[in-house]
């Protein structure tokens, strides 16, 4: 295939040769003829004339032999020259033809233009996505390109015209109407027969509305689509790239603020309205902001703010303008104001630190404004101990969210012992914490922050399933404790259920415990758990009882297996008359509803002899 094109090419090449070099060919002959005839002829008439009258009447129709004969001549090299053009015109225009047809069947606008720019190619569906006609184009300049990129155009003419070619450039087109549009183009150089570059071939496709869509799915993965706000997402990018700015000297301040109250507004105002304000104060803080802040909707009811360049007490200055406006602002519903503040966390930003341990000082800046009566901004301070206590969170919390970072909790089992026979009858699973040094940090540190960012039903689960998981190892009952949020979690339910079916065995060796406290607040929510968790063989208990002690009747409604003793009526038993008394209580009315009674933090033998007594 290969040789054949090239034996065509040149073939090709040779038939134009020869047709440029025709009129000379012609030349060299005509004179080569003429002076062998005129030699040749001269030689032979002087014999033939016998005087000199004689003889120019011989060279007289000599003249007139060769003017017929090379006329004759001429005429038929010029009549197969002119038919050999008429031919090549023929080609041509049929060559011409057809190119313009595959123009005008291609769905694709193409367009051709020479060396100076001019167009002399233009298909149909250029018409139709431009909007000229080739009349219009054809021996003219490209009017399709913005003159804000002929610039561009001409330079892209050039490389191609050097050999260069391309492919899916995106660029800008316009229209007849002067409507901007987006193209991809294509182009490549335009050789002749002798393999010469005589101009450009451009392939056009229209991508505008692509790349709306492609503009719209990145807006919509960058946006928060009530507010129309950064999402959380594209805000930490911004910040990534700030704090890596902050590491060669710019200043810049990040900032979280949080709407007073949100909670409660929602459920007053319900959810739509409770939109509304939060849309309506967006509006209010960006209109507020100065150029080039970023501002993201950080979640629910909190915002982030990015100032940059700029210092903290220009931040601060900023802030209390948007507390002051926020404060005044007037948002009704059904003719009531409702009354709405914020509070905001500040910190500035510094190349020391990373990504997250900036948002935990934010986030304890916020905190500290929240606790001391909302409504106010504070800037975070390294020497304020509660800041410290959650800025120091945050790798506690990237931990506690990760559940393959499982090897950073442990199980330990404290046993619950009958003081009848002073043998243990089961175990309660307590939840420990390992540090990165490897000590072990107490549940009143982490339990607190996990409960405080909503981290608590992770770990009650990874806990159910760790003791279900190794429950074949242990020889007696557990007690597995479960937090008040844990209780709305329904898949931990489903769960459970669904290792029962598998294992009936263990659902009786499970003893579920919640705090009094969670069941009188969700008096429901544990109710169902409760029943669920019996009808699948497992005992329930209620703890740390006492510590919401008032009365006893959600006890006798309560279908509860075991009443656990708060410690704090416990650990002074034998020396404090008034705990000696409740405990009875509580121990009588557990007895007479049929419920076992179990007391925690006992720490000596004195109390464990009184509790022997109560019969606990």
């Amino acid at each position: 295939m290969g040789n054949r094109r090239s034996k065509w090419w040149f073939n090709e090449k040779s038939r134009v040769s020869d047709k440029h070099h025709i009129p000379l060919r012609i030349m060299i002959i005509y004179v080569l003829v003429s002076s062998l005839w005129i030699i040749l002829s001269d030689w032979l008439l002087q014999p033939l004339a016998a005087d000199v009258t004689t003889y120019s009447t011989m060279q007289t129709y000599k003249g007139w032999l060769f003017i017929i004969t090379t006329g004759g001549l001429l005429f038929l090299v010029l009549r197969h020259y002119v038919s050999q053009l008429q031919r090549a015109e023929t080609d041509l225009r049929d060559g011409y033809e057809a190119l313009q047809a595959i123009l005008h069947a291609s769905p694709l606008a193409i367009c051709a233009v020479d060396l100076d720019a001019r167009a002399y190619g233009w298909s149909r569906a250029a018409q139709q996505m431009f909007g000229w006609v080739e009349d219009e184009v054809i021996g003219s300049y490209l009017p399709i390109i913005p003159e804000s990129d002929q610039l561009q155009f001409q330079q892209l003419l050039r490389h191609t015209q050097e050999g260069e070619t391309f492919t899916d450039l995106e660029v800008r087109g316009k229209t007849k109407d002067a409507t901007l549009i987006e193209l991809s183009l294509s182009a490549s150089p335009v050789y002749n027969a002798r393999g010469r570059i005589v101009g450009t071939m451009a392939v056009l496709s229209d991508i505008t509305e692509r790349k709306r869509h492609e503009h719209q799915i990145h807006y919509l993965a960058t946006h928060d689509p009530l507010t129309h706000l950064l999402n959380r997402r594209a805000f930490e990018e911004r910040l990534d790239h700030v704090i890596a700015h902050s590491q060669r000297g710019h200043k810049a301040v990040m900032c979280i603020l949080d709407v007073d109250n949100f909670r409660l507004i929602n459920e007053t105002i319900g959810t739509e309205e409770a939109d509304r304000l939060l849309v309506e104060l967006a509006k209010l803080i960006q209109g507020l902001l100065p150029q080039g802040t970023a501002f993201g909707r950080w979640s629910v009811d909190e915002f982030g703010l990015l100032f940059e360049n700029t210092a903290i007490n220009e931040a601060h200055s900023v802030g209390e303008e948007l507390r002051r406006r926020i404060a005044a602002f007037r948002f009704e519903v059904n003719g009531n104001i409702v009354p709405s503040t914020i509070s905001m966390g500040m910190a500035s930003v510094t190349g020391e630190c990373d990504r997250q341990s900036l948002l935990a000082v934010a986030n304890a800046a916020l905190h500290a404004a929240k606790t001391q009566g909302k409504n106010q901004i504070i800037v975070y301070d390294a020497k304020n101990d509660s800041m410290l206590e959650v800025a120091a969170a945050g790798d506690w919390l990237t931990w506690m969210q990760d559940p393959f970072q499982a090897d950073r909790f442990l199980l330990h089992f404290q046993p619950v012992v009958n003081l009848g026979t002073g043998k243990p009858e089961c175990v309660e699973a307590l939840l420990r914490m390992q540090s990165e040094d490897g000590t072990l940090v107490s549940p009143g540190e982490f339990l607190p922050l996990a409960e405080r960012f909503g981290l608590l039903p992770t770990l009650d689960r990874w806990v159910v399933e760790q003791i279900l998981d190794n429950l074949s190892e242990l020889s007696l009952n557990v007690c597995v404790n479960l937090s008040a949020t844990s209780l709305s979690d329904y898949s931990l339910l489903e769960y459970v259920d669904t290792r029962f079916q598998n294992n009936p065995n263990a659902a009786s060796r499970l003893i579920f415990e919640v705090t009094e406290t969670a069941a009188i607040s969700d008096r429901d929510q544990v109710y169902y758990w409760v029943r669920r968790l019996r009808e699948l063989g497992c005992s329930f208990a209620i703890d740390d009882f006492g510590t919401g002690f008032s009365t006893f009747s959600y006890l006798r409604k309560m279908p509860v297996d075991f009443v656990k003793i708060d410690g704090s009526f416990i650990r002074n038993l034998d020396t404090d008359p008034t705990n000696q008394a409740l405990v009875e209580a509580m121990t009588r009315v557990s007895h007479s509803l049929g419920k076992k009674v179990i007391a925690e933090w006992v720490e000596s033998e004195s109390v464990a002899e009184r509790l022997k007594s109560l019969g606990v």
